[in-house]
């Protein structure tokens, strides 16, 4: 038995253990908690994200990759891949000034010469620069934002399925988004620390950006007026970071305005198609807004260049250099916008509504086309129009915050500059990246308000998305006129005719008259020319039922009801034999 004092020692010892295991546990169980949200909120929240974009990216690419829609170069695509080639050569300069933006031909010469020039790998680096464009976002967002706030911006940019769609193409829009999100992200950085070399290199990334894509010269004065307002007690300072910014700016576009100055002896920044693109927007055939060549010219770049300048110099009566040109279409879109102030109002309007609603206005490539095709482009998934209607909201709410002018300025000056040209669904993709940060500013607001029970704050907050969401969600042009795929089986056709499989071409003229046709113009032109084919070939039966719908659709064609006669004077002779003449490529 223990004795009374070996029993209180025992008791002292046992009460020392357990003080120790308490404070030990007191002092490791913090910690391990730490630990453990640190990475469940951070690395691990970061990892799954972005092996989630990462993914899907690459599953798209795998899945897509043998789609015969997906094999061929049209309009842009063609043109700058043509470039590059001639870069590749050795043709380094144009022999005048840049008609468009020069980036992507020369980053296109690089990226040929180092890997060769097929359609699958450049359509991976598109993956690529993708994903880059995601972690570039979250950066920016991250010097803005907490970090769970930069990881939900991430999500808005990451699986928003306009940026995704153009990642298929081999055209230029992934290049410009991953330049511009690292525009931003060093932009952000600059504002933080305030260097001159910081400024230098952001001005340096914004110059090469808008060699990409010109209306990104809007975040020059951007940060103009960033700078002036948030260093208003520091003027000096102001004016050198303005200084070092946009020195680093005329660094980073100078090789295009060196090109062009050596080429035609005059200051074009970097390219001279602006009076064009304006006169395009806003001549007085143009009734809606959308890109609409006028009567002298066509929708091909390297026609539209010549066609332009012809014109011109035959209103004018003398030559012009393309710096005169651009200026005369500039006035001319003006007179006429003088002439019919109401129209010009109301295709501003439309314009201004598809540079941030929710509207996917197509180019050569029909994003409604593809949706059909892929269901990664449905819901779940979310398009530009979500983003950007709560991107909008979150800029309303910052509109006094200085640290976020140069994310809300961007995107007004953006907005309004291309609703002063034309828009078209890839041409507006960099206002996504200040938008997803914008939105989740908007989206953590809610939160805070809702935890707060602010109910009337939060019921102030819902009318303003729905009052944005109403301009923004409903269809631009009237409801009536459903968007046309008849680009996509055109184009396809074309690509058959030219390797000459004419009984694939002619099934998918076929489809391009027969499955939403919509009221594109090429329609009546490829009814002529797939008669025309018909005849020729001996296909009496399938020529006349062509021509019947052709001329159900455009009664006032002569051409339609005169071919129809003719078939019922060649019904009533011996059947022709077919023919071997092979008609001219409707794109020729």
């Amino acid at each position: 038995m223990l004795s009374g004092g070996q029993v209180a020692m025992t008791s002292k010892k046992r009460s020392r253990t357990q003080a120790a295991k308490k404070e030990a546990n007191q002092n490791t169980e913090p910690i391990k908690v730490s630990v453990y949200q640190s990475f469940l909120s951070s690395r691990f929240a970061f990892a799954t994200l972005i092996g989630g974009v990462i993914v899907l990216r690459l599953v798209l690419f795998y899945t897509s990759y043998n789609d015969p829609y997906l094999q061929f170069r049209v309009g842009d695509e063609a043109h700058y891949h043509e470039w590059a080639l001639k870069i590749l050569n050795g043709q380094w300069a144009r022999g005048t000034s840049f008609f468009t933006t020069p980036l992507y031909a020369y980053f296109l010469a690089i990226v040929y010469f180092v890997g060769g020039h097929g359609m699958v790998y450049v359509r991976f680096l598109n993956v690529l620069m993708g994903i880059g464009t995601v972690l570039m976002t979250y950066l920016t967002a991250r010097n803005y934002l907490s970090r769970n706030a930069s990881l939900l911006a991430t999500i808005l940019l990451g699986f928003c399925t306009a940026p995704i769609f153009y990642e298929w193409f081999p055209e230029k829009t992934s290049l410009v988004l991953f330049i511009t999100a690292i525009s931003f992200y060093l932009i952000s950085r600059a504002s933080l620390i305030n260097k001159p070399m910081a400024w230098l290199i952001s001005g340096l990334s914004v110059g090469l950006a808008s060699s990409g894509h010109m209306l990104l010269l809007v975040i020059v004065p951007a940060i103009w007026v960033y700078l002036v307002l948030n260093r208003r007690d520091a003027a000096m300072l102001a004016i050198k970071s303005i200084a070092i910014f946009t020195l680093g700016f005329f660094l980073g576009v100078s090789p295009a305005t060196i090109h062009n100055y050596l080429q035609d002896k005059e200051f074009i920044l970097v390219s001279s198609n602006g009076g064009q693109n304006f006169y395009v927007s806003n001549h007085a055939g143009n009734f809606t807004g959308e890109y609409i060549s006028p009567p002298f010219s066509v929708a091909n770049i390297e026609k539209e260049e010549a066609n332009f300048k012809q014109e011109a110099e035959r209103r004018t009566q003398h030559a012009m250099k393309p710096s005169e040109v651009s200026r005369f279409w500039f006035q001319q879109g003006w007179i006429e916008m003088q002439q019919e102030p109401e129209l010009a109002l109301t295709r501003f309007w439309n314009r201004l509504r598809w540079a941030a609603g929710a509207d996917e206005p197509s180019d050569t490539r029909t994003y409604e086309f593809y949706k059909a095709r892929y269901r990664i482009l449905n819901p779940p998934f979310w398009g530009f129009g979500v983003v950007s209607c709560l991107g909008l909201v979150g800029l309303l709410l910052t509109l006094r915050n200085r640290k976020y002018l140069p994310l809300t300025l961007f995107v007004v000056f953006f907005i309004a500059g291309i609703s002063v040209f034309f828009v078209y669904g890839r041409y507006r993709l960099p206002l996504l990246i200040p938008l997803s940060i914008l939105a989740t500013v908007a989206l953590g607001q809610a939160y805070e308000w809702a935890k707060q029970r602010r109910w009337t704050a939060l019921v102030v907050l819902g009318l303003a998305a729905g009052a944005v969401a109403l301009v923004l969600r409903g269809p631009v042009l009237p409801s009536n006129l459903e968007v046309s795929f008849f680009p996509d089986y055109y184009n396809q056709g074309n690509k058959y005719w030219n390797i000459g499989a004419y009984e694939l071409a002619t099934a998918e003229y076929e489809k391009a008259l027969s499955v939403r046709p919509g009221d594109h113009p090429g329609v009546e032109s490829l009814y002529r020319f797939l008669a025309g084919v018909y005849l020729k070939s001996g296909q009496l039966s399938r020529a006349q039922t062509l021509l019947q719908k052709a001329a159900m659709r455009y009664p006032r064609n002569q051409e339609f009801q005169e071919k129809l006669q003719m078939m019922r004077t060649l019904k009533q002779q011996p059947t022709a034999e077919p023919q071997s003449t092979t008609p001219k490529n409707p794109a020729q």
